[in-house]
């Protein structure tokens, strides 16, 4: 669908102060304070406030699916349940370079519901599968933008579609940036077909799989694992 492009960004990625432990699990690796003065204190309270946010935004999920409105919690916010924030820089980009290159290529998340917090330069593009035709995702100040997981569409049984998604490298004279937070859920949750998603007489379109099982194997296939 991209063709020849090469992504242009770079990042910087944490997820829950843990011991090493399972998959997707263990402590950050954090610059010196001397570097950084303030850094981690300030990435450590965004990701604080946006876990909180994206467990309210999961309670309005369960009561558009006809669910009790805390059917999500344990899920989304327990000890072990896996959440990542990863901050980007997309260098600015002049007419030549665009042509040949993407902020990130076209992709769908892996997991279950995607915070995005981005500037006002521009770049991220949705696909709208009818028209099959890429949209622009204008800058709105002090709002996110949600996506769907793959594991999401899969627990809803296509309710919920998930976003296939880009950052084109948009001509300008500044650099780009985004913060994004993943909340993945609980490694051990089973992702079968939520009872309100299906029609009497109607089969589920997925079989049953865990959380693990699911983001092990998009992860091999996206870095070369199962390659």
């Amino acid at each position: 669908m991209e063709g020849d492009f090469q992504d242009q960004k770079e990042g910087f990625m944490i997820g829950p102060e843990l011991p090493p432990g399972r998959f997707l699990q263990g402590p950050n690796l954090w610059p010196e304070e001397g570097d950084c003065p303030g850094f981690r204190s300030t990435m450590e309270e965004y990701f604080a406030a946006v876990r909180g946010l994206s467990v309210k935004m999961f309670r309005l999920l369960a009561l558009s699916l006809r669910l009790d409105e805390h059917y999500f919690d344990a899920f989304v916010n327990s000890r072990d349940s896996i959440s990542m924030c990863r901050a980007h820089r997309y260098p600015r980009a002049n007419a030549e370079t665009a042509k040949k290159s993407r902020g990130t290529g076209a992709h769908t998340d892996f997991g279950a519901m995607t915070l995005l917090l981005q500037d006002d330069i521009g770049g991220l593009e949705v696909f709208h599968r009818p028209s099959g035709t890429w949209n622009p995702v204008p800058y709105v100040k002090d709002a996110y933008v949600i996506n769907i997981g793959d594991m999401m569409e899969q627990w809803t049984n296509g309710r919920y579609m998930s976003t296939l998604h880009r950052v084109i490298s948009p001509v300008s004279s500044e650099d780009r940036y985004s913060v994004v937070f993943f909340n993945e859920g609980l490694m051990d949750q089973v992702i079968e077909c939520i009872p309100t998603c299906v029609e009497p007489g109607e089969a589920p379109l997925h079989q049953p799989v865990t959380v693990e099982a699911h983001l092990r194997k998009r992860y091999g296939e996206s870095y070369g694992e199962n390659k």
